[in-house]
């Protein structure tokens, strides 16, 4: 939004009224957005360049190759008993 505003106060002086003063912020807000939009999909999160990070959820909640559906997620009894294991690990610990 800040920047929209900032295109507004560079621009007003090629404003040739040729639109309504609404129309024209709104397609300045509008074009700064799809700017943004370009140039952040061509970034990539710093999060993602960290090999440490680990992974976002624990493979053990998922199935394994040999199963009828390999990598779809586990169902309630398998994800409680891998959920319970955890637990009792860290409370021990």
């Amino acid at each position: 939004m800040q920047e929209a505003g900032l295109g507004v106060l560079r621009g007003i002086d090629g404003f040739q009224e040729r639109s309504s003063l609404r129309t024209w912020v709104y397609r300045i807000l509008v074009n700064k957005a799809r700017t943004r939009g370009v140039r952040d999909a061509r970034t990539i999160p710093a999060s993602s360049l960290d090999p440490d990070h680990g992974r976002a959820v624990d493979p053990s909640r998922f199935r394994g190759p040999d199963d009828p559906y390999p990598g779809h997620w586990r169902g309630r009894a398998a994800l409680r008993a891998v959920l319970e294991q955890h637990w009792t690990k860290e409370t021990t610990a």
